[in-house]
């Protein structure tokens, strides 16, 4: 985990948990027509850490950068439970004028993998017949982790997936999908079970959620 200490005249970026159980630290100072004020996160404190992997955050809130000659001129700066940082608005859109990019996607599926038994990818390559790759899921179950990746042969190229979970319990899943379309320019549609998570088109931005998908973010 990496997390930020907030003070009135700096940042400091830390590696671990806490700032006082840091393994490293850089500080970053403001300019000195700068400060901070006014922080408030949950939990109160001056620390947000942000969570391995997911890059959550249980600490959101805000903080204000002012002028300390003109403290009228500020800048609110807000932290999302999602991790995600921004100035004086609501969070942005991840469409409109952002590019769409779905090379990493989270899918919180609401059911368990956990006696789960087959994972199949079916990729479509016209005009020829589809490529259906069938991966018995290891370990075996039940399982507390899944992890698998490979370059799949299809027609003339390799398409490489990573799929994951980052939580497994007895009654959902958190299941992680690296689609990077440097190497990936099939359609492939993911199934666990014959249950259909999500379908990718052949360009990176196109996701179509299955009906055993659950809910989508991209993390």
């Amino acid at each position: 985990a990496w997390g930020t200490k907030l003070e009135e005249t700096r940042i400091i970026l830390f590696q671990g948990s806490s700032y006082a159980g840091a393994a490293t630290t850089s500080a970053y100072g403001l300019p000195s027509s700068l400060e901070i004020v006014n922080i408030a996160l949950q939990g109160g404190g001056q620390e947000v850490t942000f969570s391995r992997l997911t890059g959550t955050t249980t600490q959101s809130g805000t903080f204000t950068v002012r002028v300390k000659a003109e403290p009228t001129k500020t800048v609110t700066i807000s932290i999302d439970p999602s991790g995600k940082v921004f100035a004086d608005a609501a969070a942005p859109d991840e469409t409109g004028t952002r590019i769409t990019d779905a090379r990493h996607r989270a899918f919180t599926l609401g059911w368990s993998i956990e006696n789960a038994s087959t994972l199949q990818l079916t990729f479509s390559n016209p005009p020829d017949a589809d490529t259906i790759k069938t991966i018995t899921m290891v370990p075996p179950a039940p399982r507390l982790v899944f992890d698998w990746s490979e370059a799949v042969p299809v027609g003339t190229t390799t398409q490489t997936l990573r799929i994951h979970a980052v939580s497994i319990t007895a009654t959902t899943t958190t299941l992680h999908i690296d689609r990077d379309c440097r190497t990936n320019t099939k359609k492939v549609k993911v199934e666990i079970d014959a249950k259909d998570i999500a379908t990718y088109e052949a360009d990176c931005a196109t996701v179509t959620l299955g009906l055993f998908g659950g809910t989508m973010t991209e993390p």
